[in-house]
């Protein structure tokens, strides 16, 4: 994979990201569907498991607050030809997040996600 290859993935995978933080997004529960593969899984910050309709219900319900969610240390990693690790921070909720993408040759689908509380969090 070239570096172009690569730069132009971190960034499409980036914004798609970045969407799924989005509040119009995930109060659209046809919007963030889109976003989700079917088989979709998450495990949540609290340590509880979601599926992709219970987690679309959920963000359907968040408060409507527009927040604005700060991304740091945005590293990607290829597990597969089509199959993308995806790793970060959250600098307002201090949480490491994980989301594994799939291609299928048309679009990328997040697969699975996970939010764990950061050391700096856990410490307080």
């Amino acid at each position: 994979m070239s570096i172009k290859t690569t730069n132009e993935l971190r960034v499409t995978l980036l914004n798609l990201e970045k969407k799924l933080l989005t509040p119009a997004i995930r109060r659209n529960a046809k919007a963030a569907s889109a976003l989700l593969d079917d088989d979709f899984y998450e495990i949540g910050k609290s340590g509880k498991t979601f599926s992709k309709e219970q987690i679309l219900r959920l963000m359907a319900d968040e408060d409507s607050t527009e927040i604005s969610w700060t991304i740091d240390d945005f590293e990607i990693r290829r597990l597969a030809p089509t199959i993308i690790l995806v790793t970060y921070k959250i600098r307002e909720n201090a949480s490491l997040r994980s989301s594994v993408w799939r291609n299928d040759d048309k679009e990328w689908k997040m697969v699975f996600h996970q939010g764990t509380p950061s050391p700096e969090e856990s410490a307080t």
